[in-house]
């Protein structure tokens, strides 16, 4: 086990990203650990325990960093705006606060998390440019339960015209219904499938290498926070979307 302080900076794209007050946490992964900038300095302290900093170095001055804008919409028995477009602007806190999204549990609202994102998500009020290009992921188990909107209706919503959709089915034992409806709500060669949340990291390199990087970006993960996903699979998607996140931005912990 082990203990130390929770995400307070990342380094993007060369430059060095701070975040919101040092606060404590007990986690298993000890890559979790990073450098913290001093609250009265600036400068850099690598802590490993809540008395236990030391000075490193200097905080880098910001260069150019990715522009590149992330959501997460979860979906259970509630649709849920976990992070919005515009909490791209502190890229430290966003990847907090994916870390710290709580499972919804019950139902299976994929088709209406999908038309949130249209709807609530890639909207000029909440942070969306006309002009950006969009991208929606959709992570899911299984079929849609309990979900009161269409998904081919959804789907044929002229707001979806201009948008590049990706989907990724986790599950051996997915029903061939499944895997078709999760088929489509993928473009062409856009549709992943592995064997379960574990595997999630084997596809990390592929799906961001099929995510455009231009200027103006706009991605929007679906996440699946149903009933059926065990609290630790749960953990593993949102780390998924962490990584990715991590990775566009060109980030590294320390």
């Amino acid at each position: 086990m082990y203990q130390g302080v929770t995400l307070m900076i990342v380094i993007c794209s060369g430059f060095i990203i701070q975040a919101s007050p040092v606060t404590y946490f007990t986690t298993d992964d000890p890559t979790d650990r990073v450098l913290v900038p001093s609250q009265t300095t600036g400068r850099l302290l690598k802590c490993t325990g809540k008395n236990d900093c030391n000075l490193v170095g200097d905080v880098l001055k910001p260069e150019a960093a990715e522009e590149c804008d992330f959501a997460v919409v979860q979906y259970g028995f509630d649709i849920k705006t976990e992070l919005s477009l515009r909490d791209s602007d502190d890229r430290a806190r966003a990847l907090k606060k994916v870390q710290e999204i709580q499972q919804l549990g019950r139902v299976t609202k994929t088709a209406s998390a999908i038309h949130h994102v249209l709807t609530n998500v890639f909207v000029p009020e909440n942070g969306s440019k006309n002009n950006s290009r969009k991208i929606i992921i959709v992570l899911s188990d299984g079929e849609i339960l309990g979900d009161p909107m269409n998904l081919t209706d959804v789907l044929n919503m002229p707001q979806m015209e201009e948008i590049t959709q990706f989907a990724i089915g986790v599950g051996d034992n997915l029903k061939p219904e499944a895997v078709e409806e999760i088929k489509e709500m993928a473009d062409t060669n856009k549709f992943f499938h592995v064997s379960n949340y574990t595997a999630l990291h084997n596809i990390l390199g592929q799906l961001e290498q099929s995510i455009t990087r231009n200027a103006g970006t706009e991605i929007s993960f679906v996440l699946d926070g149903s009933g059926s996903i065990q609290p630790d699979d749960f953990h593993r998607a949102k780390y998924f979307i962490y990584n990715v996140m991590l990775n566009v931005w060109k980030c590294v912990l320390m």
